[in-house]
């Protein structure tokens, strides 16, 4: 199987591994793991120790800072009509 090299990279800006570094320090859970304070632009808890910190890493995690996705859906009626449905979003990450 030939295996081409990628273009692209898999990191992020500098300065999410710099924010990352200050948040293993101070970010810290509140309201029983609803939430976290004192953490920004980065991962949150680079070293997990409990289980709602690596969700939390994984919901805030590096994907830029904004994304707009379009798809399309079709749903073929029965006697072979249909009427695509487009949508569109516009995200915005604000934790960076």
């Amino acid at each position: 199987m030939p295996v081409y090299p990628t273009r692209r990279s898999g990191s992020a800006p500098q300065w999410v591994y710099d924010n990352t570094r200050r948040n293993a320090e101070k970010a810290r859970l509140i309201d029983g793991g609803n939430g976290f304070v004192d953490a920004y632009g980065g991962i949150p808890f680079p070293v997990p120790e409990k289980g709602i910190q690596a969700i939390w890493n994984h919901i805030v995690r590096y994907r830029g800072h904004y994304v707009v996705r379009k798809a399309s859906e079709v749903a073929i009626q029965r006697d072979g009509s249909f009427k695509p449905v487009i949508t569109r979003q516009e995200i915005l990450f604000r934790f960076y």
